[in-house]
């Protein structure tokens, strides 16, 4: 993750560098995915504006649609899940109430 915030210190406008930086947080492990998501956010309105400015949109779009798939991957990969372990223990807990009535 070093890497990726000195490689953001020398150059803030670029998508792939956000990229990186969201992935590694997320890599790191859920302690760091408020992190993440704002990296991969930040890389989304980097390709939002990109695609705004330029002369054909929708070629634009086209073009840069492998980098906005990959950024949203990664986002649904953090998104908040129940945890299963959590519900597998509130299914046991509850079955073991229902044997003992």
């Amino acid at each position: 993750m070093l890497v990726a915030k000195n490689l953001m210190l020398e150059d803030d406008d670029n998508v792939e560098i956000w990229y990186l930086s969201g992935l590694a947080h997320k890599t790191a492990g859920a302690a760091h995915y408020a992190t993440a998501k704002v990296h991969l956010k930040a890389a989304l309105e980097m390709l939002n504006r990109i695609v705004e400015t330029a002369a054909d949109k929708q070629a634009t779009k086209a073009e840069l649609q492998p980098k906005y798939d990959a950024v949203r991957a990664v986002l649904s990969d953090i998104t908040p899940r129940a945890d299963p372990a959590a519900s597998t223990g509130a299914s046991a807990a509850t079955q073991d109430a229902s044997n003992s009535r």
